[in-house]
């Protein structure tokens, strides 16, 4: 063992020697501590992290759930009610309550995609809805007993120590609650069952492929901008299918371009706009907007010339440098009220 003893007497004698004139030694400069590295996210302990916090919404496990979440963390719920949560407390409250509505959901992901401190997932929402009903105007309503199958997708920024949420964005199609609940005829998408094979994950590279899928998807926005219609099928494979959460059915490369032309007709400004474009694997997400006024006439639509501003999420699996298959959410109810003015741009 080291023993430290003090000795009284050295101040003494450098305060003599200091009085007979000599010079005192000059302190020695203590070097800062170095700070401590930053903690490098491990993607395969961020991937266990996810589920096992999808795994606590599942059990009911509402005080380990907010536990995911920073203390400042803020949530935005396209197609949920509220729509604004910020706060670990109250965004573990708003999935109580919305699981209150549903006791017997699950939420079983699909895909789970990390780039960094960025992950993105789509889910599969499964349940019985007998419990009461919260609608947007605050009101609840009795219980309709039906089934949900909805797609969910999922946007989250993370912070790495501790491992929690400090941003989400989440998109689910109000359109198609409603019609599985039985309280609009739609459109909308029918059942979607729960996938019953693990989720596929895929972990950024940063490899020269996936700097070309982002290249290539950025080409394509900007062409659907242009309003160039064999500019953005050029970026997509022959066989692409394109799975648009509010459609009842899926869009082959025919009727995907028809579909781009009808918005094009109805806003003659139309564009889609983005806050994050990332890759990791052979998939592509971007978190963004879309924008136009309705000047132009839509089938089955009368022109309303209301601005629009429509959140949306789309995430794109390439095959060959071209785009294989498309996955877009976006809000059916709230682009509807905004389009008939019961609801402000977003």
């Amino acid at each position: 063992m080291i023993r430290i003893h003090r000795v009284v007497t050295l101040g003494l004698a450098l305060g003599a020697l200091t009085a007979c004139g000599s010079q005192a030694p000059a302190p020695v400069a203590s070097t800062p501590a170095a700070p401590p590295a930053p903690k490098v996210l491990e993607p395969t302990a961020v991937v266990k992290w996810y589920q096992d916090c999808w795994e606590d919404f599942n059990e009911r496990k509402f005080d380990a759930l907010r536990a995911c979440y920073a203390a400042d963390a803020q949530s935005r719920q396209i197609g949920g009610n509220p729509v604004e949560v910020n706060g670990a407390a109250d965004i573990s409250t708003a999935a109580q309550q919305f699981a209150a509505q549903f006791p017997d959901l699950r939420g079983t992901q699909q895909l789970i995609l990390v780039h960094g401190k960025r992950l993105a997932s789509i889910s599969v929402l499964n349940g019985t809805q007998s419990g009461p009903l919260l609608g947007a105007d605050g009101k609840t309503r009795k219980a309709t007993g039906r089934k949900l199958g909805l797609w969910f997708a999922h946007a989250v920024d993370v912070a790495a120590d501790p491992l929690q949420v400090v941003r989400e964005y989440s998109v689910r199609d109000s359109g198609s609650m409603a019609l599985q609940l039985g309280l609009s005829k739609g459109p909308g998408r029918a059942l979607i069952a729960a996938p019953t094979a693990p989720p596929v994950i895929a972990i950024t590279s940063e490899s020269a492929t996936e700097s070309q899928n982002v290249a290539t998807e950025t080409a394509a926005i900007e062409a659907w901008n242009r309003h160039d219609a064999a500019a953005c099928e050029a970026t997509q494979a022959d066989e692409v299918v394109v799975h648009d959460a509010t459609y009842a059915r899926d869009m082959d490369k025919a009727q995907n371009t028809a579909d781009n032309k009808k918005y094009w007709a109805g806003f003659s400004n139309a564009m889609i706009s983005y806050r994050t474009l990332w890759a990791a694997g052979d998939y592509v997400v971007y978190e963004g907007r879309f924008t136009g006024t309705n000047d132009g006439k839509m089938p089955g639509m009368a022109k309303t010339g209301r601005k629009v501003a429509v959140p949306m999420l789309q995430i794109d699996r390439f095959e060959g440098g071209k785009v294989r298959e498309t996955w877009l959410f976006y809000d059916s109810g709230n682009f509807m009220a905004q389009l008939m003015g019961k609801a402000p741009a977003t």
